[in-house]
C-alpha cells in the first residue's frame, strides 16, 4: 500500500473591508460567473481523485471564514 501523507495548506485571505477578499477567495460563488480560488482548488482536487480510480484516498477539509 503506497501512502502520501502531509499534503497541509493554509489559504489566508487579508485586507481592508470591501476589498474583494471574498470574490476572489469564492466564497459567494453561487454557480454563475467566473470561480474563485477555493472552487477551482476544490474542483481540481476531485478531478484529479477521478482519475486514481484503484487509489484508497481520504479528502479532509476545514473552512473557517471570520467577519
Amino acid at each position: 500500500m503506497f501512502s502520501i501523507s502531509g499534503y497541509n495548506i493554509t489559504v489566508l485571505a487579508y485586507g481592508q473591508t470591501g476589498s474583494g477578499k471574498t470574490y476572489s477567495m469564492g466564497t459567494a460563488y453561487t454557480g454563475d460567473g467566473n470561480m474563485g480560488v477555493i472552487p477551482r482548488a476544490i474542483n481540481d482536487i476531485f478531478d484529479t481523485v477521478k482519475e486514481m480510480e484503484n487509489w484508497d484516498i481520504r479528502i479532509m477539509v476545514s473552512f473557517m471564514e471570520v467577519n
